[in-house]
């Protein structure tokens, strides 16, 4: 869920226990953070590490 944060809320990035705040395409939002570290099949791993080589060499 996106939560939509007041003017006051001016130039606020990062993430703090759990939560995220960003910026993106001039709108500032409040998210929770996301955990995708983990794998739990051996399909899973593959994916993961092709995506891995993708994001290097771009």
């Amino acid at each position: 869920m996106k939560y939509n944060p007041s003017i006051a809320f001016d130039e606020m990035s990062g993430s703090a226990k759990g939560v995220t705040a960003a910026k993106t395409r001039g709108r500032k939002y409040i998210r929770n953070r996301g955990y995708g570290g983990s794998t739990r099949t051996a399909f899973q791993s593959s994916v993961k590490a092709v995506f891995k080589q993708l994001s290097q060499a771009w």
